[in-house]
């Protein structure tokens, strides 16, 4: 079942965030020794800080657009295979990188 991110408040998608990538070290330095659950988005804020959110999109190839469009394009054709809109793209892209690992799994 798929988790509504769209739902999800800034912070929950944080912590889904950190969760996904803690073990790639993509998490700023100011994080390290820090327990996820305890973040904060003064910690760790991809959602709305360019230098949280930069890593984990390029990492991942993340796309994001004017107008708020952040898609993954896995195979390369140029067909986006996780399409997100949102008023933030920075928020968008984030969502998108969670609905990927999702499928991963």
């Amino acid at each position: 079942m798929s988790k509504n991110y769209k739902e999800m408040s800034d912070f929950e998608l944080m912590i889904n965030v950190a969760r996904e990538i803690n073990f790639l070290g993509l998490l700023p330095a100011k994080t390290l020794g820090k327990q996820i659950s305890s973040l904060t988005l003064d910690d760790f804020d991809p959602c709305n800080n360019p230098l949280d959110a930069w890593p984990v999109i390029v990492e991942f190839d993340i796309t994001v657009r004017g107008g708020g469009v952040a898609y993954v394009d896995r195979n390369h054709f140029d067909v986006p295979i996780y399409v997100t809109r949102n008023r933030n793209p920075l928020r968008a892209a984030m969502i998108c990188f969670l609905k990927m690992k999702d499928n991963e799994q």
